[in-house]
């Protein structure tokens, strides 16, 4: 929890929100990737989709939102992100 909260140095969340972004993005993971457990490696993964989770509260289902003359979209997982996970998905096999 210490470097989720390290990477949101400007954010005062609670601990009990944290803790909930954490679980929800370990979720997101193994169902992601097909696996039983979190490999190490993915642990900057992990935290970065907490964060992502953490900057989208109160946008839930928004996928374009403007501001003036500034347009956000909230579409997807950055490719950065994607890439690793696709490459610790497990294969599967079929008969």
């Amino acid at each position: 929890m210490d470097r989720l909260r390290t990477l949101m140095p400007h954010e005062a969340p609670d601990d009990a929100l944290l803790q909930e972004l954490l679980t929800l993005a370990r979720h997101q993971v193994l169902a992601f990737t097909g696996r039983r457990e979190l490999p190490d490696e993915l642990t900057g993964a992990l935290l970065r989709l907490a964060v992502i989770a953490y900057n989208r509260l109160g946008a839930e289902g928004e996928r374009v939102r403007r501001e003036g003359s500034l347009s956000i979209t909230l579409d997807g997982l950055p490719e950065d992100v994607l890439r690793l996970l696709r490459a610790w998905r497990v294969a599967k096999v079929s008969p």
